[in-house]
Protein backbone atom coordinates (compact mmCIF):
# COMPACT_ATOMS: atom_id res chain seq x y z
CA UNK A 1 0.00 0.00 0.00
CA UNK A 2 2.70 2.40 1.20
CA UNK A 3 4.25 1.66 -2.55
CA UNK A 4 1.35 2.16 -4.16
CA UNK A 5 0.54 5.60 -2.75
CA UNK A 6 4.16 6.97 -3.56
CA UNK A 7 3.63 6.22 -7.35
CA UNK A 8 0.98 8.26 -6.88
CA UNK A 9 2.75 10.95 -5.73
CA UNK A 10 5.49 10.54 -8.40
CA UNK A 11 3.74 12.56 -10.89
CA UNK A 12 1.74 16.00 -10.44
CA UNK A 13 -1.79 16.75 -11.27
CA UNK A 14 -3.11 18.59 -14.77
CA UNK A 15 -3.33 22.48 -13.73
CA UNK A 16 -7.25 22.19 -14.62
CA UNK A 17 -8.09 19.57 -12.18
CA UNK A 18 -6.40 21.03 -9.02
CA UNK A 19 -8.26 24.24 -10.03
CA UNK A 20 -11.08 22.03 -9.61
CA UNK A 21 -10.39 21.06 -6.57
CA UNK A 22 -9.67 24.26 -5.04
CA UNK A 23 -13.18 25.39 -6.06
CA UNK A 24 -14.44 22.50 -4.46
CA UNK A 25 -13.21 23.27 -1.16
CA UNK A 26 -13.36 26.87 -1.22
CA UNK A 27 -10.00 27.21 -1.73
CA UNK A 28 -8.67 31.06 -3.21
CA UNK A 29 -6.69 30.03 -6.65
CA UNK A 30 -4.31 32.58 -7.27
CA UNK A 31 -2.49 35.55 -5.93
CA UNK A 32 -0.90 39.02 -6.60
CA UNK A 33 3.21 38.91 -6.16
CA UNK A 34 5.75 41.85 -6.26
CA UNK A 35 8.07 41.16 -8.61
CA UNK A 36 10.52 39.42 -6.50
CA UNK A 37 7.68 36.32 -6.30
CA UNK A 38 6.34 37.46 -2.65
CA UNK A 39 2.64 37.56 -2.26
CA UNK A 40 1.30 41.39 -2.20
CA UNK A 41 0.08 42.10 1.50
CA UNK A 42 -3.72 42.68 2.22
CA UNK A 43 -2.82 45.83 4.27
CA UNK A 44 -0.35 47.23 6.47
CA UNK A 45 -0.42 44.98 8.85
CA UNK A 46 -0.31 41.80 7.23
CA UNK A 47 3.13 43.04 5.43
CA UNK A 48 5.43 42.28 8.59
CA UNK A 49 4.14 38.96 9.28
CA UNK A 50 5.32 37.29 6.01
CA UNK A 51 6.87 34.57 6.38
CA UNK A 52 8.39 32.36 3.46
CA UNK A 53 9.54 28.45 2.96
CA UNK A 54 11.04 27.51 -0.09
CA UNK A 55 10.50 23.91 -1.26
CA UNK A 56 7.37 23.05 -0.20
CA UNK A 57 5.25 20.44 -1.95
CA UNK A 58 1.46 21.19 -1.80
CA UNK A 59 -1.04 17.93 -2.18
CA UNK A 60 -4.93 17.80 -1.76
CA UNK A 61 -6.03 14.92 -0.18
CA UNK A 62 -2.98 12.49 -0.02
CA UNK A 63 -2.22 11.59 -3.87
CA UNK A 64 -3.29 15.01 -5.67
CA UNK A 65 0.37 16.23 -5.95
CA UNK A 66 0.80 20.00 -7.53
CA UNK A 67 4.37 19.69 -7.07
CA UNK A 68 7.13 22.12 -5.17
CA UNK A 69 6.36 25.59 -4.18
CA UNK A 70 7.19 28.26 -2.29
CA UNK A 71 5.23 28.49 1.23
CA UNK A 72 4.06 31.89 2.34
CA UNK A 73 3.09 32.35 5.98
CA UNK A 74 1.12 35.14 7.19
CA UNK A 75 -1.30 36.53 10.44
CA UNK A 76 -4.40 36.34 7.50
CA UNK A 77 -3.40 33.97 5.33
CA UNK A 78 -1.78 30.43 4.51
CA UNK A 79 -0.06 30.99 0.88
CA UNK A 80 1.08 28.35 -1.79
CA UNK A 81 3.06 29.64 -4.98
CA UNK A 82 4.14 26.43 -7.65
CA UNK A 83 8.17 27.10 -8.57
CA UNK A 84 7.33 25.61 -12.08
CA UNK A 85 3.92 26.43 -12.84
CA UNK A 86 3.60 30.39 -12.45
CA UNK A 87 -0.15 30.60 -13.25
CA UNK A 88 -0.94 28.11 -10.01
CA UNK A 89 -0.91 29.32 -6.37
CA UNK A 90 -3.28 28.22 -3.73
CA UNK A 91 -4.86 30.68 -0.90
CA UNK A 92 -5.65 29.51 2.45
CA UNK A 93 -7.56 31.55 5.29
CA UNK A 94 -7.69 30.15 8.48
CA UNK A 95 -11.32 30.10 9.72
CA UNK A 96 -11.89 27.31 6.39
CA UNK A 97 -8.65 25.27 8.09
CA UNK A 98 -10.37 22.86 10.89
CA UNK A 99 -7.43 21.54 12.29
CA UNK A 100 -3.96 21.50 11.42
CA UNK A 101 -1.20 18.68 12.62
CA UNK A 102 2.24 17.20 11.96
CA UNK A 103 2.42 13.90 10.53
CA UNK A 104 5.16 11.12 10.46
CA UNK A 105 3.46 8.07 10.01
CA UNK A 106 4.26 6.81 6.72
CA UNK A 107 1.92 4.21 6.82
CA UNK A 108 -0.80 6.93 6.09
CA UNK A 109 1.67 9.18 3.83
CA UNK A 110 4.97 8.63 2.40
CA UNK A 111 6.55 11.56 3.92
CA UNK A 112 6.23 13.57 6.80
CA UNK A 113 3.85 16.71 6.46
CA UNK A 114 1.90 19.19 7.87
CA UNK A 115 -1.99 18.04 7.58
CA UNK A 116 -4.56 20.29 7.05
CA UNK A 117 -8.41 19.52 7.35
CA UNK A 118 -10.55 21.84 5.51
CA UNK A 119 -14.14 23.03 6.33
CA UNK A 120 -15.72 21.55 3.39
CA UNK A 121 -18.83 23.83 4.19
CA UNK A 122 -22.15 22.70 4.56
CA UNK A 123 -24.22 19.50 2.33
CA UNK A 124 -25.90 22.00 0.60
CA UNK A 125 -23.48 23.49 -0.50
CA UNK A 126 -21.55 20.78 -1.75
CA UNK A 127 -24.32 19.70 -3.68
CA UNK A 128 -24.95 23.21 -5.46
CA UNK A 129 -21.05 23.15 -6.31
CA UNK A 130 -20.93 20.00 -7.27
CA UNK A 131 -19.42 19.62 -11.05
CA UNK A 132 -21.23 17.00 -13.17
CA UNK A 133 -17.89 15.07 -13.39
CA UNK A 134 -18.38 14.71 -9.46
CA UNK A 135 -21.88 13.39 -9.66
CA UNK A 136 -21.12 10.91 -12.05
CA UNK A 137 -18.30 9.85 -9.89
CA UNK A 138 -15.60 11.77 -11.77
CA UNK A 139 -11.39 10.98 -10.70
CA UNK A 140 -11.75 13.53 -8.14
CA UNK A 141 -14.90 13.21 -6.56
CA UNK A 142 -13.54 11.17 -3.38
CA UNK A 143 -10.61 13.51 -2.94
CA UNK A 144 -11.10 14.29 1.03
CA UNK A 145 -10.90 18.20 2.07
CA UNK A 146 -7.60 17.99 2.71
CA UNK A 147 -4.28 19.44 2.03
CA UNK A 148 -0.81 18.40 2.85
CA UNK A 149 2.06 20.48 2.82
CA UNK A 150 5.23 18.43 2.62
CA UNK A 151 8.78 20.33 3.38
CA UNK A 152 11.68 18.96 1.15
CA UNK A 153 13.70 19.70 4.60
CA UNK A 154 11.65 17.84 6.93
CA UNK A 155 13.43 19.46 9.59
CA UNK A 156 11.27 22.70 8.95
CA UNK A 157 8.29 21.18 9.69
CA UNK A 158 8.02 22.11 13.19
CA UNK A 159 8.82 25.94 12.93
CA UNK A 160 6.17 25.33 10.19
CA UNK A 161 3.25 24.14 12.47
CA UNK A 162 4.40 26.31 15.05
CA UNK A 163 3.99 29.47 13.23
CA UNK A 164 0.53 27.73 12.11
CA UNK A 165 -0.42 27.77 15.67
CA UNK A 166 0.35 31.15 16.57
CA UNK A 167 -1.52 32.95 13.87
CA UNK A 168 -4.99 30.75 13.93
CA UNK A 169 -5.06 31.79 17.52
CA UNK A 170 -5.31 35.35 15.74
CA UNK A 171 -8.21 34.41 13.36
CA UNK A 172 -10.87 33.28 15.69
CA UNK A 173 -14.32 32.28 13.24
CA UNK A 174 -16.29 34.94 13.67
CA UNK A 175 -19.74 33.17 12.62
CA UNK A 176 -18.78 30.38 15.69
CA UNK A 177 -18.25 32.86 17.51
CA UNK A 178 -21.56 34.51 16.94
CA UNK A 179 -23.28 31.02 17.61
CA UNK A 180 -21.47 30.52 21.05
CA UNK A 181 -19.03 28.36 19.33
CA UNK A 182 -16.46 30.34 19.76
CA UNK A 183 -14.31 28.26 20.79
CA UNK A 184 -14.67 25.04 19.02
CA UNK A 185 -12.05 26.97 15.95
CA UNK A 186 -9.47 26.93 18.42
CA UNK A 187 -9.48 23.29 19.03
CA UNK A 188 -6.14 22.78 17.90
CA UNK A 189 -4.24 26.13 18.52
CA UNK A 190 -5.36 26.75 22.00
CA UNK A 191 -5.88 23.22 23.32
CA UNK A 192 -2.68 21.77 22.64
CA UNK A 193 -1.18 24.95 23.31
CA UNK A 194 -2.92 24.40 27.11
CA UNK A 195 -1.51 20.59 27.48
CA UNK A 196 1.97 19.60 28.77
CA UNK A 197 4.42 18.43 26.10
CA UNK A 198 3.79 14.45 26.75
CA UNK A 199 0.14 14.71 26.64
CA UNK A 200 -0.28 17.22 23.77
CA UNK A 201 1.62 14.29 21.80
CA UNK A 202 -0.35 11.89 22.96
CA UNK A 203 -3.19 13.47 21.73
CA UNK A 204 -1.86 14.92 18.90
CA UNK A 205 -0.75 11.13 17.85
CA UNK A 206 -4.36 9.79 18.99
CA UNK A 207 -6.10 12.35 16.97
CA UNK A 208 -4.40 11.63 13.50
CA UNK A 209 -4.86 7.98 14.07
CA UNK A 210 -8.93 8.87 14.17
CA UNK A 211 -9.26 7.59 17.44
CA UNK A 212 -10.15 10.86 18.82
CA UNK A 213 -12.93 13.63 18.72
CA UNK A 214 -12.83 17.30 19.77
CA UNK A 215 -14.84 16.66 22.70
CA UNK A 216 -11.85 14.13 24.00
CA UNK A 217 -9.24 16.82 23.22
CA UNK A 218 -10.92 19.18 25.93
CA UNK A 219 -10.87 16.39 28.38
CA UNK A 220 -7.57 15.89 28.22
CA UNK A 221 -7.25 19.64 28.80
CA UNK A 222 -9.87 19.41 31.79
CA UNK A 223 -7.50 16.43 33.09
CA UNK A 224 -4.69 18.79 32.43
CA UNK A 225 -5.84 21.39 34.08
CA UNK A 226 -7.01 19.48 37.55
CA UNK A 227 -3.46 18.15 37.22
CA UNK A 228 -2.37 22.09 37.62
CA UNK A 229 -5.07 22.55 40.35
CA UNK A 230 -4.20 19.23 42.37
CA UNK A 231 -2.36 21.53 45.30
CA UNK A 232 -6.24 22.59 45.94
CA UNK A 233 -7.04 18.99 47.24
CA UNK A 234 -5.25 19.68 50.38
CA UNK A 235 -7.42 22.63 51.99
CA UNK A 236 -9.16 21.49 54.98
CA UNK A 237 -13.02 22.13 53.91
CA UNK A 238 -13.91 22.29 57.44
CA UNK A 239 -13.18 26.27 57.50
CA UNK A 240 -16.13 26.73 55.24
CA UNK A 241 -18.10 24.89 58.01
CA UNK A 242 -17.05 27.09 60.38
CA UNK A 243 -17.96 30.43 58.68
CA UNK A 244 -21.35 28.97 58.37
CA UNK A 245 -21.45 28.64 62.08
CA UNK A 246 -20.73 32.30 62.37
CA UNK A 247 -23.26 33.08 59.96
CA UNK A 248 -25.73 31.36 61.72
CA UNK A 249 -24.50 33.10 65.01
CA UNK A 250 -25.21 36.30 63.82
CA UNK A 251 -28.72 35.56 62.47
CA UNK A 252 -30.33 36.01 66.09
CA UNK A 253 -28.31 39.34 66.69
CA UNK A 254 -29.48 40.66 63.73
CA UNK A 255 -33.21 39.81 64.29
CA UNK A 256 -32.80 41.14 67.90
CA UNK A 257 -31.63 44.47 66.59
CA UNK A 258 -34.22 44.92 64.10
CA UNK A 259 -32.50 44.51 61.04
CA UNK A 260 -34.05 41.02 59.44
CA UNK A 261 -36.72 40.84 57.41
CA UNK A 262 -39.51 38.07 57.12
Amino acid sequence: ETHTKNKMCAATVPVDRLKALASKFCVQCGVERDSTGIPLAEDDEEKPTIVSNPDVGFYFGDSHDAGMGCLHVTARRVIWVSSSRSDLAFVLRYPQIMMHAVSRDTSSFPKPCIYIQLDDGSEDMQQDEGSEEEEDGGPDADVAAEVRLVPQDSSKIDEIFKLLCDYAALNPDSDAEADGEGDFYFDEAEVYAGLDEATRAQVMAARMQGSLGLEDVHEAEDEYNAQEMGELDGIDDSRFEDDEDEEEGQKPESTANGNAQS
